[in-house]
């Protein structure tokens, strides 16, 4: 079993995310071990990769209890290659919460784009298992999808606001095949440094 040679997601990988929704209650960190899990099996058993949740924020604010940050670590460097930030799944219905997780994300990006030692830094906004794919470009600091302002009348988000865009099921064979593409990517990436 190696993610670069399966063609979907395992039957036990699928069991301890199904177990973890079901048992955990809803908090996102009932994902955090999943996922976990999930990252190093797309990263192998080698020791090019390793993940690690970011400690809070310095700015010890409401942030610093409810985030979890995986970085995924290219070790020659001690430098970011992929941030994937979880929160839980009644985070996909609420405006005001996706755009706080789309936002949360940014502020990642804005500390660690600098830093990554490839010409992209993957992100990946988790809301349960759904997934929202960003992807700064390191050169001229530009992240995509482009940044939506939503209307600050009222200060009230609109209802539709950011609706739809964690519609891919990272579980799905759709996500693991953008999952394949993007640790593709990486690891080929930092074979050429």
């Amino acid at each position: 079993m190696s993610f670069s040679t399966d063609n979907s997601w395992p039957t036990g990988l699928l069991k301890i995310f199904e177990i973890c929704q079901e048992v955990n209650g809803p908090l996102e960190n009932r994902y955090y071990g999943p996922y976990d899990k999930l990252i190093n099996y797309c990263f192998g058993d080698s020791f090019t990769f390793f993940v690690a949740p970011q400690h809070p924020p310095d700015n010890a604010t409401k942030e610093a209890i409810d985030f979890i940050v995986f970085l995924i670590v290219f070790v020659a460097l001690r430098h970011p290659v992929l941030i994937a930030e979880v929160k839980d799944d009644s985070w996909a219905s609420n405006p005001g919460l996706r755009l706080e997780a789309d936002e949360q994300l940014r502020r990642r990006y804005n500390i660690m784009l600098s830093d990554c030692p490839l010409p992209r830094l993957w992100g990946l906004s988790l809301l349960g298992t759904s997934v929202r794919v960003y992807c700064g470009d390191v050169a001229i600091r530009v992240i995509t999808p482009p940044y939506q302002a939503w209307p600050h009348q009222d200060f009230i988000v609109p209802s539709g606001f950011l609706e739809g865009e964690w519609d891919l099921d990272l579980l799905s064979q759709e996500g693991f095949d953008k999952m394949k593409e993007i640790v593709a990517e990486i690891t080929t990436t930092t074979a050429a440094l």
